[in-house]
C-alpha cells in the first residue's frame, strides 16, 4: 500500500506543479490579456478622439471653402456685369467714334469738294477773263485795221446803222 500511496504522492506532486504551472500561466495571461485590454481601450479612446478632431476639422475647412467660394462667385459675378457695362460703354465709344469719323470724313470731303469746286471756278474766271481780254484785244485790233480813224462814239453809230 506504501507503493501505491507513493505513486499517488507522486502522481499529486506531479499535478500540484502542474496545476502551479497552469496557474502561473493563466496569470500571466490574464495580466498579458488585461494590459492588452487596456492598451487597446486607450487607443479606441486616442482613435475617437483623433476622429472627432478630424471630422472638426473636416467641418471648419469645408465651411471655410464654402464662404470662398461663396465669395468668389458674388465677386465672379459682379466682375461680369462690369464687364457687360464696360463692353456696352465701349460698342457705344466705337459706335460714336465712327460716326464722328463719318462726319469728319464728310465734312472733309465736302472741304476737298469746295476747294475743287472753287479751283474750277476760279479758273473759269480765270479762263472767261483771259478769253475776254483776248476777245478786246481782237475786237481792238481789228478795229484798228478797219478804221484806224474812227472814234469809239462811231462805232456805236455805226452799230446802230447795221441794224
Amino acid at each position: 500500500m506504501k507503493a501505491i500511496w507513493r505513486e499517488y504522492k507522486h502522481k499529486e506532486q506531479v499535478l500540484e506543479s502542474r496545476l502551479k504551472e497552469l496557474e502561473d500561466k493563466l496569470h500571466t495571461e490574464t495580466i498579458v490579456s488585461n494590459q492588452t485590454k487596456e492598451f487597446l481601450q486607450s487607443k479606441q479612446t486616442y482613435l475617437t478622439n483623433k476622429v472627432a478632431e478630424w471630422e472638426t476639422k473636416y467641418d471648419n475647412e469645408v465651411a471655410d471653402i464654402d464662404s470662398t467660394i461663396t465669395q468668389v462667385t458674388n465677386k465672379r459675378s459682379q466682375l461680369l456685369e462690369r464687364l457687360f457695362a464696360l463692353q456696352e460703354r465701349r460698342q457705344q465709344d466705337i459706335i460714336r467714334d465712327d460716326e464722328e469719323l463719318a462726319a469728319l470724313k464728310r465734312k472733309q470731303d465736302e472741304i476737298k469738294a469746295a476747294k475743287v469746286l472753287s479751283k474750277k471756278q476760279n479758273r473759269a474766271a480765270r479762263t472767261l477773263q483771259r478769253e475776254l481780254r483776248n476777245f478786246l484785244k481782237r475786237k481792238r485790233t481789228l478795229e484798228l485795221l478797219q478804221g484806224g480813224s474812227k472814234k469809239k462814239g462811231g462805232k456805236d453809230k455805226g452799230k446802230k446803222g447795221k441794224k
